[in-house]
């Protein structure tokens, strides 16, 4: 390969690998916002919660 053809390819995979490392980060980003949410856990399991929101308000309820 020549000097010019040898540099449009690396350009080109530059570019390539630059978009890639772009969706990565973005992926990564939005999983860390998800696994932080404190709404993530209640999204996962909204009948888990909505039983210990219950059992908390029976038991309060009895208590007074």
């Amino acid at each position: 390969m020549s000097e010019p053809e040898s540099r449009a390819a690396i350009e080109q995979s530059l570019e390539v690998h630059q978009r890639e490392l772009r969706v990565a980060f973005a992926e990564l980003k939005n999983a860390a916002v998800t696994a932080a949410s404190p709404r993530h856990p209640i999204r996962e399991h909204p009948e888990r919660w909505l039983l210990i929101g219950l059992g908390l308000g029976l038991w309060l309820g009895w208590r007074h």
